[in-house]
């Protein structure tokens, strides 16, 4: 399922530059987002709800920036927030993390910004913090991602484009990997084990199938964290300096 980062580098240079299959791509995707169409050159995308800058989110940019390809963060902040997804879960529980202490445990400071049983099942969009009733969880995460990296760090919320499509993951997932065909290359670890790695096997997998059928080659998927690190939940903890910016 995986390509390595180098082989999706030349790869997707060569098939953005392919107008016949970008036509191909687009006229099954039909209402593909602005932002996306008009690029200068391929993409490399990290897709969340909230696009934050966690740990995992550092990785991605320190891989991918200056290596000819477009860093995106495309966000779906209308999803539905859940207090059984961890991922959710981390975006309202932020960790920080100030490094090792003198026994060598990790040192870290927890800020709970949402009431995360009330959060439950409302639009992510839409969840105000603890903090401040007047700033939204949006507010928190953008205030973070703006002070730690540059200007020139893209943020794309396709939540439209995702509604459009329609709530049905099978149908979500074969549009959302077929951007990778020639418009840029996700960086992700799909898990095996435990409940992701069902969703994986019964959803995602199909989907990629169905893709690489569809278009005689396959999304370029390049895996972003250590294979036997990436389901570690401290690449969703922040760096300690961040935690001023959710106080004030």
């Amino acid at each position: 399922m995986y390509t390595e980062l180098n082989d999706a580098r030349v790869q997707i240079k060569t098939r953005f530059a392919e107008p016949g299959l970008k036509e191909e791509v687009e006229n099954f995707l039909k209402n593909l987002p602005e932002q996306i169409r008009c690029l200068s050159r391929p993409m490399a995308v990290m897709a969340r709800q909230v696009a934050t800058p966690n740990f995992e989110s550092i990785r991605f940019w320190e891989t991918t920036s200056g290596n000819g390809l477009t860093p995106i963060w495309l966000e779906y902040s209308r999803d539905r927030f859940s207090s059984a997804n961890v991922d959710k879960v981390m975006l309202a529980k932020l960790i920080f993390y100030y490094g090792k202490g003198r026994n060598g445990g990790n040192k870290t400071s927890i800020q709970k910004i949402v009431d995360i049983e009330r959060a439950s099942k409302k639009a992510i969009c839409d969840i105000r913090t603890r903090v401040n009733s007047e700033v939204s969880l949006l507010d928190i995460h953008s205030r973070m991602f703006e002070s730690y990296f540059p200007l020139e760090a893209k943020r794309v919320d396709i939540s439209s484009w995702i509604q459009e499509i329609g709530d049905s993951a099978p149908l979500y997932y074969e549009a959302f990997l077929s951007l990778f065909i020639c418009h840029g290359v996700l960086f992700e670890n799909f898990l095996l084990e435990g409940r992701e790695g069902e969703f994986s096997k019964s959803v995602v997998i199909p989907a990629f199938e169905k893709v690489q059928k569809r278009f005689g080659i396959k999304p370029l998927v390049v895996s972003l964290l250590p294979r036997n690190r990436a389901a570690n939940n401290s690449w969703g903890w922040y760096p300690g300096q961040l935690e001023e910016l959710v106080r004030s």
